[in-house]
């Protein structure tokens, strides 16, 4: 199944007159993804989501979790996560492919409160969780995937098979932490109030104890759970979502370090300067001149 899907992905990204490596497919929710050559590492914000790996290889880093995945690998994300990830294996002959489907939270709310679905507080697990995928699954993506080509059906089946999408990947057994996401009574829920805060107000400056309110739990508590869940403490997702920002600032508007420091809400240029080499390896003067003369 793998290859017929690998294969259609091939026929839409060469029908397409859009620009690759990412392509909306044409159906609701679905990414889909080419490279057909290794890449540098790169951050991103990464949505709730589930992926599947196709051909090729890649690497995702977050926090200090590295997980390396190749074909048939599934990728579930369950909260706004920032990562750093590469394509490792990829050619003109056999380029790196994979099929990304976002998430729509109402989706998955209805259905956890349809289901009855194990508790899974107790179960260690974070916001990112690798597995090989589940033939229902595929079977499903499959299905989804047919609809991208214009089919006249996809008004109707669509819909149908979108929801399908969101179940498979609640019952996966890598599925937990979405689970414990759109569970209202789980910490992972709670610990989802304070991401989303986070990712709307990154640029001001934020004390821990809101975001522990926020999610109701006490300061103690509350660092607990975030790095249970995100592999990392909330002054450094602060940190990665302004330099996420600041890096696209400095490619696709031009602005200067001084105007993409400003507005992502550091005050000092230095120590803008000092977190970006940190992140990135380079300053961040460096990394706009460099991507210009690249363009």
């Amino acid at each position: 199944m793998l290859d017929a899907m690998n294969d259609a992905v091939k026929r839409l990204i060469g029908h397409s007159s859009m620009k690759v490596p990412e392509l909306q497919s044409g159906v609701s929710d679905l990414i889909l993804f080419q490279s057909s050559v290794t890449t540098p590492i790169e951050a991103a914000l990464h949505e709730p989501a589930i992926g599947l790996i196709l051909q090729g290889e890649k690497e995702i880093c977050w926090g200090n979790t590295v997980e390396r995945i190749g074909p048939g690998s599934s990728v579930i994300v369950s909260h706004d996560l920032p990562v750093m990830s590469r394509v490792t294996r990829a050619s003109e002959r056999q380029p790196y492919r994979s099929i990304v489907f976002v998430f729509g939270q109402p989706i998955v709310r209805g259905l956890i409160d349809k289901l009855e679905i194990e508790d899974d507080r107790d179960t260690k697990s974070l916001a990112l969780s690798v597995s090989k995928a589940e033939p229902d699954f595929l079977d499903a993506l499959s299905r989804y995937l047919n609809l991208a080509s214009g089919s006249s059906e996809a008004s109707v089946l669509a819909p149908l098979i979108r929801t399908e999408l969101h179940y498979r990947a609640l019952v996966a057994p890598h599925g937990a932490m979405l689970r414990r996401a759109a569970n209202r009574n789980d910490h992972a829920a709670r610990i989802g109030l304070a991401v989303t805060h986070l990712r709307k107000n990154y640029r001001l400056s934020l004390h821990v104890s809101e975001l522990a309110a926020i999610s109701k739990m006490s300061v103690s508590s509350f660092h607990t759970h975030f790095r249970a869940v995100t592999a990392t403490t909330p002054i450094q997702y602060q940190k990665d979502l302004r330099l996420i920002e600041a890096r696209r600032m400095l490619r696709d508007e031009e602005a200067t370090v001084a105007e993409a420091a400003n507005a992502v809400g550091y005050e000092s240029t230095t120590q803008f300067t000092r977190e970006f080499r940190r992140k990135y390896g380079k300053p961040p003067r460096e990394e706009r001149s460099s991507w210009r003369n690249n363009t």
